[in-house]
């Protein structure tokens, strides 16, 4: 299970509890505040797995660049194979 969907269950699960609670404390019916929780956990749940999941993830690895080398392994010298600006280690 991905990142995004655990975000996304989260904030349903926040969600539906709150509107829940909201409907539950202001006299609403239980019918009409299962229902609203059902509505508003569903809500939760895709704007959490689309916001701070596929598209904020999406986002943000455009942002940082490409991902950095292994540990380990040296990134390419700037001038070649070599190492020296101007040569390309080819004659």
């Amino acid at each position: 299970m991905g990142v995004d969907r655990i975000v996304g269950a989260g904030l349903g699960l926040a969600a539906a509890v709150a509107v829940a609670a909201a409907g539950l404390a202001k006299g609403l019916p239980w019918g009409g505040c299962v229902v609203r929780a059902l509505a508003a956990g569903a809500l939760g749940f895709l704007a959490g797995w689309l916001v701070f999941g596929k598209v904020g993830l999406s986002l943000i690895r455009e942002e940082t660049g490409p991902a950095a080398p292994p540990e380990g392994e040296r990134p390419a010298a700037p001038g070649g194979p070599t190492g020296r600006p101007g040569e390309s280690g080819r004659h």
